[in-house]
């Protein structure tokens, strides 16, 4: 699906919620599994959540929030990062970033998704493709 948010479950309960929640809203989408984690990815077209893309975000949101409390109640090791950070590189290649869950809440709560999603998608390009020049060159899209 091009130009499409992905909005990802681990557990099949919350993916159903969230898909129940885009059918009720006659939103279209389309499921896939994503590889590394077996994780569930509901991809939705930008466009056709333009309207109503806060709403959709605060479920998601909701649900992860959700999603989250049940896996670390779960959890039996105290050791092991409940949390992750999807990225594909140019290459196609996917791999995910284990981070501190803590960490990536507090993120979360001030950034939005999609602001979140740009700013990793800017440090895989500048990992990939190094630019040596002084930062005040440097030109950036601030969407």
């Amino acid at each position: 699906m091009k130009n499409a948010l992905e909005y990802l479950f681990y557990r099949d309960e919350f993916c159903q919620q969230f898909t129940d929640y885009l059918k009720q809203n006659n939103i279209p989408w389309e499921l896939t599994r994503e590889p590394i984690q077996d994780a569930f990815v509901v991809m939705v077209n930008e466009k056709s959540i333009a309207a109503v893309w806060d709403e959709v975000d605060e479920y998601y949101d909701q649900l992860a929030e959700q999603e989250s409390v049940v896996m670390e109640s779960d959890e039996r090791d105290e050791n092991i990062s409940t949390a992750g950070i999807h990225i594909q590189l140019s290459s196609g290649q996917n791999t995910i970033a284990k981070v501190d869950p803590i960490v990536l809440k507090r993120i979360l709560s001030v950034v939005d998704n999609q602001a979140f999603a740009q700013f990793i998608d800017t440090i895989v390009a500048s990992v990939e493709q190094p630019d040596d020049s002084a930062i005040c060159q440097n030109n950036y899209d601030s969407r």
